[in-house]
């Protein structure tokens, strides 16, 4: 598939991140030409055309996310419905989360604690 294909791809990956809505490139990419195996596969994802849009869309993007997420923020000291409320709190749950994602931090709280036993670490020069 062409750079076009690609870079029409990331552009409607944008747009849907853009409308707060989490974006599917296997639905995405079929109707630009790709295959479903190839859309599928991450393959398009790879491409450097793609990872240039999504690099150079994402800044503003993220910019506007952080914006909306900090309108939502005020707007919840002043909401008392719950439903109201909820909602709110469910729009920065969402851009707090597009926000990490986009920017390259973490999307979640994973840690990994190997433990070791003297005579191991004393044989690898661990102290």
């Amino acid at each position: 598939m062409s750079s076009i294909a690609a870079k029409k791809v990331a552009e409607e990956v944008l747009e849907t991140i853009g409308k707060g809505e989490m974006p599917s490139v296997r639905k995405i990419a079929p109707k630009y030409g790709y295959k479903k195996t190839t859309a599928g596969a991450g393959r398009i994802q790879k491409t450097k055309t793609f990872q240039r849009i999504m690099q150079e869309g994402k800044k503003p993007l993220i910019e506007r996310l952080t914006i909306e997420r900090d309108e939502a923020l005020k707007a919840m000291k002043k909401k008392r419905s719950k439903a109201k409320y909820r909602d709110l709190s469910d729009t920065v749950e969402k851009h707090t989360k597009l926000i990490q994602l986009l920017s390259g931090g973490a999307t979640a709280n994973e840690t990994i604690t190997i433990e070791i036993s003297g005579e191991l670490a004393k044989k690898r020069g661990i102290n």
